[in-house]
């Protein structure tokens, strides 16, 4: 994929990080051994499941494993406890290499493997095993500025847990290397230059652009609202269209040390956000909410910008165009890529199941090209906790044409937000629902019930108040909110609230587990009545 490719060409200006010791075999190791685990581990206790960085659990749960693996999947597992253990302790200065690794598509053959074998020689197979490694699949895109292009179609697997409801992306890398030197393929910026990126607004209920260091950590983000309009242009996130005026905005990213008073339109991205000079700049252009359908993916009515460079005395150095990327009769091209039921469990669904937490990247300590703008809500089920899962909580309002709520509008909760299920190891987005899509009953609370298909209540449908979610082939997962933008004093109340478990606040989530009948004969209260044994 070309953004390995990228991450490749620039690993080698990073230190590589110290590899941990090869744990040991157990002199026991076999079929026998490796089976008897696995079936323990199901319901075993993880003793790293209350730490923050949450692959902690993870990589104990592979350690355990490797430990007693029979030799045919034994440098699978190894495999997959170094990456994970590599990606659990990285640091800023090691996070470039460790990602390429995280998202090589090789991981689904290794994980296939073992759930192959699991499911022949354990007969352990918690759903569908099938797999398969597409490593040719190049999420591109026809334009020069913007090489990359992401969508419901590309990435969708581990670890990237894309929202497919309503959002397409878009990226490139503005490079300032060592002593001066350049590489194909990225934008070349010289220290105190700058790229200039002229455009159209898009239809959409969020845009922007996010820069992130050669380290995936945020750099501030120019959200949509946050633009200033060229003159003669307006800003549909600030005021309704008026007549005669155009949809026109210019931003610049500054590869230099920011001033103590930063222009508007402006972000400086000389400097690392840890400290150190930033030769690379990872610039993600995202886009919500599309006024058009996430299929087939599309740029929002609206051409990708245009970019030009310029040196610090103001000379144009480059320019690449304005761009349609998907084009009529361009056919893209579909990530093949596919992720089994790996049948390891996850440790938070095992020990946190029902309690939304408000962590994101894994809990780790770098902001891996993470959106700063969204607020993360996450829960985790698993089918030995019921059925379903239910979710319930006061719909906040967002914007809504319909009801005449725009962007700019006092009388917003919040702009939007969207719900997603996911199974960790496989990555790939079972469901995603935009707010718009999702019901409420007579007293405005939406309810949201996460269930295997053939386990879906018949009550679980619009008419009845209800939204529902495919959990997907799994033997557990997670439902990911994502909120925006975080900054909305409605969301700073939330996300303490959150953390307090304040379910005096109505639009703190509340969950319950319940099997099938239970739900269909009461709903969301006789859900919650349940008390586990």
């Amino acid at each position: 994929m070309k953004h390995i490719f990228i991450i490749i060409i620039l690993a080698g200006f990073f230190a590589a990080c110290d590899r941990l010791e090869r744990p040991d075999r157990k002199s026991f190791a076999g079929a026998e051994a490796f089976c008897k685990t696995l079936q323990e581990m199901r319901y075993a206790e993880n003793k790293f499941s209350d730490v923050s960085n949450e692959l902690y659990g993870h990589t104990e749960n592979l350690r355990r494993l490797y430990e007693v693996a029979p030799e045919e999947i034994a440098e699978d597992l190894l495999a997959l406890y170094f990456i994970f253990s590599d990606t659990r302790d990285a640091e800023s200065a090691d996070i470039l290499p460790i990602f390429q690794g995280l998202s090589d598509t090789k991981l689904a053959g290794q994980e296939g493997r073992v759930a192959v074998y699991a499911e022949q020689t354990c007969n352990i197979a918690y759903g569908d095993n099938r797999y398969k490694v597409d490593p040719a699949f190049e999420p591109g895109s026809l334009c020069p500025g913007w090489p990359q292009a992401g969508s419901p179609l590309t990435n969708n697997r581990f670890p990237y847990l894309l929202d497919t409801s309503s959002a397409n992306y878009f990226s490139t890398i503005l490079f300032s290397g060592p002593f001066g030197v350049k590489k194909d393929g990225l934008i070349n910026i010289p220290v105190g230059g700058r790229a200039t990126v002229k455009g159209l607004f898009p239809y959409a209920k969020y845009f922007g652009f996010h820069p992130n260091d050669m380290s995936t950590n945020n750099f501030p983000t120019l959200m949509d609202e946050m633009i200033d309009p060229d003159i003669g242009s307006y800003n549909p996130w600030r005021e309704a269209s008026r007549p005669g005026l155009d949809r026109r905005y210019t931003v610049h990213f500054v590869m230099d040390t920011p001033p103590k008073i930063v222009p508007s339109n402006t972000v400086y991205v000389g400097d690392q956000k840890n400290g150190g000079r930033n030769m690379a700049t990872f610039l993600l252009l995202r886009v919500y909410g599309s006024d058009l359908p996430p299929l087939p993916p599309n740029s929002s009515g609206v051409s990708l910008p245009a970019i030009t460079v310029y040196d610090k005395k103001g000379q144009q150095l480059a320019h690449y165009p304005a761009c349609d990327p998907y084009p009529e009769g361009y056919v893209v091209s579909a990530d093949g890529t596919l992720f089994p039921a790996f049948p390891l469990p996850d440790h938070r669904a095992q020990n946190q199941a029902g309690r939304f937490n408000l962590s994101g990247n894994f809990g780790i300590d770098v902001d891996l090209l993470s959106n700063g703008d969204v607020l993360y809500l996450s829960s985790f089920y698993g089918r030995d906790h019921g059925d379903v899962f239910a979710v319930r909580f006061k719909k906040p309002k967002t914007v809504n044409r319909v009801q005449n709520l725009p962007p700019w509008s006092p009388d917003l909760d919040l702009r939007m937000w969207t719900a997603c299920t996911y199974n960790f190891w496989n990555g790939g987005a079972n469901a995603c629902v935009t707010d718009s899509d999702v019901a409420t009953d007579n007293e405005g609370y939406l309810t949201m019930v996460i269930s295997e298909k053939h386990l879906r209540p018949a009550n679980a449908i619009a008419k009845q108040g209800v939204t529902w979610l495919d959990a997907g082939n799994f033997l557990d997962g997670q439902v990911s909110l994502r909120m925006l933008p975080k900054k909305a004093p409605f969301l700073e109340r939330l996300k303490k609230d959150v953390a307090a478990q304040n379910f005096a606040n109505p639009f703190v989530p509340q969950t319950a587990f319940c099997s099938q009948t239970v739900f269909e004969e009461g709903g969301f209260k006789a859900c919650a009545s349940q008390v586990k044994n």
